[in-house]
């Protein structure tokens, strides 16, 4: 008798997005660039609030269980505690100079695509 193998399932199987493959941009322009950034920017969008639907409707159904396992998947619920600083506080706390040196500036590079129209 012969054991059964599991089939390997590619990313493209299930709905799955395929892996990201560059496409040749030998011939690409700068404005076909914005436009690709623009379409990925709209769908990055409508995939985080897929995503946030889906984990909240998650979050409601666990029912107190922290790991949940789907057909393909499975996702775990932890509740943690998380520091974070109050900067407000901070900064009435602080002398100007003191804040001066706690601060570091450095240039950063920001791409903003908007849509036209």
């Amino acid at each position: 008798m012969v054991a059964k193998t599991k089939k390997k399932v590619s990313p493209a199987d299930d709905n799955m997005p395929p892996d990201f493959v560059p496409p040749n941009m030998s011939n690409a322009t700068a404005g076909m660039c914005v436009d690709e950034l623009g379409r990925a920017k709209a769908w990055k969008s409508y995939f985080e609030k897929v995503e946030a639907f889906y984990k909240e409707a998650f979050k409601a159904r666990a029912e107190g269980q922290t790991l949940v396992e789907g057909d393909k998947f499975q996702a775990s619920i932890e509740v943690a505690p998380r520091s974070f600083l109050i900067t407000e506080l901070v900064e009435k706390q602080l002398s100007k100079k003191k804040l001066a040196e706690c601060y570091r500036t450095q240039d950063v590079t920001t791409v903003r695509v908007t849509k036209l129209g």
